[in-house]
């Protein structure tokens, strides 16, 4: 494995304090229920022994806030969002706002410890791909353990990602009245919908936890090569629609 430090900071996570990489379930839970954490980044032990965190106000996924930049790539291989039909809610954005979330993200997560976790997205092994999650919130690397499917330590030795993806949830975006439609955050929960349907270069993701709530945007840049053996999903019209 490439030394990870060097990866984060060629992805402009800059001069991170501690990176916990992979950790196990008995660690996680000791980094999410420290007594030390307060808001929505403590996790606490419900009486099923299942792990509870208080969001705020904000409880839900904002399935119809997905955002893909759109240039030559992706422009006829997205289902697009049209507001006369029903069917996808992938919203184009251009390329300088994509950069602009970017680098709300990369300045969130620099200088902080981070967590990086590694898994799969679908189980066909000549499909899936490989997905790298950083984030400075414990619980959320717990979400994506489970989520996600776990390679095995030998898969581990070797593993190179497909997606990065940034997840900066307690950043928030100073320039949001001006940006709008693309002012509003997505849920962590598209994220594995988009990864198996689009071929993206990168994901970053900001969101907010002004009122101790978590809402995140992920913004999507196309591959900008194919990614041989993945699975596609024809339209109705008969053409490649990812």
């Amino acid at each position: 494995m490439k030394d990870l430090r060097a990866e984060l900071q060629a992805l402009g996570v800059e001069n991170p304090v501690e990176i916990y990489h992979n950790l196990s379930y008995d660690e996680l839970y000791k980094h999410e229920t420290d007594p030390a954490l307060t808001g929505y980044e403590k996790a606490y032990l419900t009486k099923s022994g299942a792990l509870s965190v208080d969001t705020g106000i904000f409880t839900g996924r904002s399935p119809k806030d997905k955002y893909i930049v759109m240039d030559e790539n992706t422009k006829d291989n997205v289902w697009w969002y049209d507001p006369n039909k029903k069917g996808s809610d992938n919203k184009p954005i251009d390329h300088k706002t994509w950069e602009h979330f970017r680098k709300l993200c990369q300045k969130q997560l620099s200088g902080k410890k981070v967590y990086v976790m590694d898994g799969y997205c679908g189980a066909n092994e000549n499909s899936r791909m490989k997905v790298r999650f950083v984030s400075e919130v414990a619980w959320q690397a717990h979400f994506v353990k489970n989520m996600f499917i776990r390679p095995t330590e030998e898969e581990l030795v070797d593993f190179e990602p497909d997606f990065v993806v940034l997840n900066a949830g307690k950043t928030t975006n100073p320039n949001w009245k001006e940006m709008a439609p693309c002012r509003i955050m997505c849920s962590l929960l598209i994220l594995s919908s988009i990864m198996a349907e689009a071929s993206s270069w990168r994901i970053s993701m900001h969101g907010s936890d002004a009122a101790d709530d978590e809402r995140v945007a992920a913004v999507i840049r196309e591959r900008p090569q194919r990614v041989d053996g993945r699975a596609q999903r024809p339209a109705a019209d008969g053409k490649d629609k990812r």
